[in-house]
């Protein structure tokens, strides 16, 4: 599967914060962190990833993020 570099920055915010903190980032942390633009790329991006199946979201809960096991080998997947 092919993972841009922009999914792949997603991804490694959500595991940096989780390893940091101990728990996933906001929305807002992720565009921060990954440079993207709006709350919009960021949700789409999120979106993207989750069918995909690199992460999962759980509805109504904007910290609710996890990174699966298909989406922690395309963090050590060459680009």
């Amino acid at each position: 599967m092919s993972v841009s570099t922009r999914e792949r920055a997603v991804i490694r915010s959500i595991q940096d914060s989780v390893n940091q903190h101990g728990w996933p980032p906001s929305q807002r942390e992720i565009a921060a962190a990954c440079g993207l633009s709006s709350p919009a790329s960021t949700n789409a991006t999120l979106r993207l990833l989750e069918a995909k199946g690199l992460i999962r979201m759980i509805p109504g809960a904007p910290r609710a993020l996890a990174i699966t096991e298909s989406g922690m080998a395309a963090l050590t997947e060459e680009v």
